[in-house]
């Protein structure tokens, strides 16, 4: 019998999908439930059917799965960012812990008996990083997530993964809008005065972003709502994005508030700008990196996609030398900037990886390279340079397990193989994931 769209089923779900949704077996066909846990007897409706898989709505749940918990926000389900915040977390673990080795296995072909992984001393309010999107609506600007694979915003007034500072922004910032009859941007005409509104903390210092679609603004006022409710410490950037597009930020950036002082992170001086790539957990990035210099050996290392440089430093203060390559160029200032003020000899340099890799290796043959990538991975360039390169060790932090599984199978090609591999959880309730691999040829 072939399921339909509004058929009602009763299914056990046997496992848990790269999204975090139940994953069921029916008449022949993958039945992908959200909210759904493995051992579990639901009901559920189809909303989405093709000959092979099937999309249901959970609709009742007949047997619970004994690592089910009540979720604390009120918006779970609707809103897109946190898939897990149902399931206990020992069952959250044990999940990225599988899926991590599974896809070593389904894409890479290797099978991988990864480590136990690393917990968040936080399961909540663990991020320092927030992206608010503000959406015109019926009754006024909308401020809040996208619901999961759309662009409609669901409304929040707090996220349960940030911190609590979370609330005041979103209050503030709907004033804001009010006061000065702003409107949220429209997606579709490319119209509104308002886009996104973005917090980094760092140090314990916020940096306030607010990204409008045109510089007509009231700065001062922007700059007085946002200073009375956060203090003369927090730094306050305007950025204008123009364009039609999904990317948050535009090119055109201003500081509105705030000093030169850096902050400590980590025990080292730094000032990070908002669009430059940061760890997001605070709990967990010294642990990371930690683990990162553990498997150091050689006298160089070669740090790719360096980010702000926060690795970078503390690689230099273990090696005799470290080459940090960052193309994003506010990140590579931000790494040349960590340097600058804690004193260290670091080799920033400003590019492509897949440009600037190959000619470090041909410098320093004998280093160890980090990978630690933007979700696409890296470029097969990269992996090529690996493989004619005379590295002994390479050390893979990433946010994808199937870009990462894809990258070690090219590697492994190279003549590398998996010395280690352990989940590092820097993102409780969800499921995304980040994981730390070491290779040596």
């Amino acid at each position: 019998m072939r399921l339909l769209k509004n058929d009602i089923i009763e299914c056990t779900v046997d496992t848990l999908g790269i999204y975090g949704e139940g994953i069921a077996h029916v008449e022949g066909r993958t039945v992908f439930i959200r909210g759904g846990l493995p051992g579990e007897r639901v009901r559920a409706r189809i909303i989405f059917e093709r000959p092979t898989f099937c999309d249901a709505r959970l609709e009742k749940i007949l047997e619970p799965s004994p690592d089910r918990i009540r979720p604390v926000c009120p918006v779970f389900g609707a809103c897109g960012g946190c898939a897990l915040q149902h399931m206990r977390y020992e069952a959250e673990l044990r999940y990225k812990k599988t899926r991590l080795e599974e896809t070593f296995y389904k894409v890479a072909h290797l099978s991988v008996d990864s480590r136990p992984p690393v917990c968040s001393p936080k399961r909540e309010r663990y991020r320092n990083k927030l992206s608010l999107p503000v959406r015109a609506g019926k009754d006024g600007a909308m401020i809040g997530f996208f619901a999961r694979d759309s662009h409609r915003v669901v409304p929040i007034a707090d996220c349960w993964l940030q911190p609590e500072w979370v609330k005041r922004v979103i209050a503030v910032t709907h004033d804001f809008l009010e006061k000065n009859g702003l409107q949220g941007y429209d997606e579709q005409t490319g119209t509104g005065d308002v886009r996104h509104i973005t917090v980094r903390e760092i140090g314990g210092r916020l940096y306030i972003a607010a990204v409008l679609c045109h510089a007509a603004t009231d700065e001062d006022a922007l700059r007085r709502v946002y200073l009375d409710a956060f203090g003369q410490d927090c730094r306050l950037y305007l950025n204008i994005n123009p364009r039609k597009t999904n990317v948050i930020y535009g090119d055109a950036w201003k500081r509105l508030h705030g000093s030169d002082t850096p902050t400590t992170v980590d025990g080292l001086l730094t000032d990070v700008h908002p669009a430059s790539f940061f760890q997001v957990n605070d709990g967990v990035r010294p642990l990371l990196y930690q683990a990162v210099l553990d498997a150091v050996e050689a006298d160089t290392v070669i740090d790719a996609y360096a980010g702000a440089g926060l690795l970078t430093a503390k690689l230099a203060a273990k090696c005799r030398r470290a080459v940090g390559i960052e193309l994003d160029p506010s990140a590579a200032a931000a790494a040349r900037r960590t340097a600058e003020l804690n004193k260290i000899g670091l080799d920033n340099r400003e590019g492509d990886c897949a440009a600037l890799l190959p000619i470090a290796l041909k410098e320093f043959p004998d280093a160890t390279v980090v990978l630690d990538p933007p979700r696409q991975g890296v470029d097969a360039a990269v992996t090529q340079a690996l493989a004619d390169s005379r590295v002994k060790t390479v050390l893979y932090v990433s946010c994808n397990p199937a870009t990462l599984a894809r990258d070690v199978e090219r590697l492994a090609q190279g003549g590398f193989t998996v010395a280690s591999a352990q989940v590092f959880d820097m993102f409780p309730m969800t499921a995304s994931m980040e994981s730390f691999t070491v290779l040596k040829r």
